[in-house]
């Protein structure tokens, strides 16, 4: 059993009845200092509706950001061109034979055969 708020217990017994009656009748309500007034009940109103009203704004702000199909179909177009501009490993390999070609020529007997020849054609 809780506390007993006496006063009730008193008012119960002087009322006429028995003090084990009374004592639990006394046991069941609650002390003045744990029930709420309409005070209390009128600010935690106020509260409960500014928090529902912050609840609201901040799901806003945050749908806000999120982003659209719109936008997203979009960024995916963006990504599907850029890709298709990319050069592929066939194109590197392609590129990589074509700079050994050019860099065998240049680095190899070819200038000194040009050179030979010029030397020759216009100077005897």
């Amino acid at each position: 059993m809780g506390l007993i708020v006496s006063e009730v217990y008193d008012a119960l017994v002087e009322a006429g009845a028995s003090p084990d009656s009374a004592k639990a009748a006394a046991g069941a309500v609650p002390p003045a200092e744990n029930m709420a007034t309409k005070e209390d009940i009128a600010r935690l109103e106020k509260d409960i509706a500014r928090l529902e009203m912050a609840t609201k704004q901040e799901f806003a702000r945050l749908e806000s950001k999120l982003a659209t199909k719109e936008a997203l179909a979009k960024l995916e177009g963006r990504v599907a061109r850029i890709e298709n501009t990319m050069a592929t490993k066939d194109d590197i390999a392609r590129l990589e034979k074509q700079i050994a070609v050019l860099s065998f020529a240049v680095f190899t007997g070819i200038p000194a055969m040009l050179a030979f020849m010029v030397k020759l054609t216009f100077f005897p």
